[in-house]
């Protein structure tokens, strides 16, 4: 007899579905988070099926071998403290998750204007819808082969993707939903193998990260504290020249991409969702003449979380 098995999330993406090959044989689907939505597993067309679990009380379960920290800090400083991770980081193979599109070709960006930063073995890639499918295989063989060492991504890469070796996962932004980070997480730790993850928290999503952390089983995350005085004040003066070429690069972008496609003035090439470095750059624009880098330090409450410190 033959059997063929699929990820049941990308059968499920209408975009997917047309280039699988479903035969009228046994279908044996793998999901870490397949939907309950009982519409959207009739469009499985599956005859008398077996549902099999392996998940503890909690539909979603992070395996236990891959360590999760939080890292709380400031919102205008939020690439400063990824610099940071990705500078001292030893992983071999780092996925970093950004929100959407638009926020991972500008995060890109800013990470090659500081590329001095990082360690020159380190080489650092986009990698998202945007790009096509010729380009995404590339990107994504030279990731696998170790040619690359760092791939900021959008949620493209969360789902059907088999990377084995990385080691080391991002999430440069809170995801919205929990199926969303156990997608996230699961891109390391593979097959047994221990990995270790990072979520960029600001002080105002603490709670609701941690409602979303409660939908899960063995999540909990240790804090890792990053002295801002040592290690991020030495990069404050590039960062802010940096932003104002960020500013130039991406102005020029979107005057070349508008020429194209004749696009409004006021619509983001990407997407209308401004990102975290968005508003930054608004910020830098409109207040140029006042202090930038506040020298107070915003206060963490670390007990609002389920956090143990390290």
């Amino acid at each position: 007899m033959v059997f063929f098995s699929f990820d049941a999330c990308r059968i499920l993406d209408p975009s997917e579905r047309s280039f699988i090959p479903v035969p009228p044989l046994q279908k044996l689907l793998f999901s870490a988070t397949l939907s309950s939505n009982p519409q959207k597993i009739a469009e499985l067309k599956l005859s008398d099926p077996l549902f099999i679990s392996a998940t503890e009380s909690k539909a979603y379960i992070i395996p236990r071998n891959v360590q999760q920290n939080v890292i709380v800090c400031p919102p205008d400083e939020k690439p400063l403290y990824l610099l940071k991770l990705l500078r001292d980081s030893t992983a071999k193979q780092t996925l970093v998750f950004s929100s959407s599109v638009n926020t991972t070709h500008r995060l890109f960006k800013l990470l090659e204007l500081f590329s001095n930063e990082l360690p020159q073995h380190r080489p650092i890639v986009e990698y998202s819808a945007n790009l096509v499918q010729k380009e995404r295989k590339t990107l994504m063989n030279n990731f696998k082969t170790g040619k690359i060492s760092i791939m900021i991504c959008s949620d493209v890469v969360s789902r059907g993707l088999d990377i084995t070796d990385v080691d080391e996962v991002i999430n440069y932004d809170v995801p919205s939903y929990i199926s969303t980070y156990v997608h996230r997480v699961g891109r390391t730790g593979r097959a047994g193998r221990s990995g270790r993850t990072y979520t960029l928290l600001r002080k105002v999503e603490i709670s609701r990260f941690r409602v979303l952390l409660s939908k899960a089983a063995n999540t909990t995350q240790a804090i890792v504290n990053i002295d801002r005085d040592t290690d991020i004040a030495p990069l404050k003066p590039k960062y802010q020249s940096v932003l104002k070429r960020l500013e130039e690069i991406i102005d020029k972008e979107r005057n070349i991409t508008k020429t194209k496609k004749d696009l409004p003035s006021n619509l983001s090439v990407n997407s209308k969702i401004p990102s975290d470095i968005d508003l930054i750059l608004k910020h830098l624009k409109e207040q140029s003449k006042r202090n930038f880098f506040p020298e107070s330090t915003t206060n963490i409450d670390t007990d609002e979380m389920n956090i143990e410190e390290k």
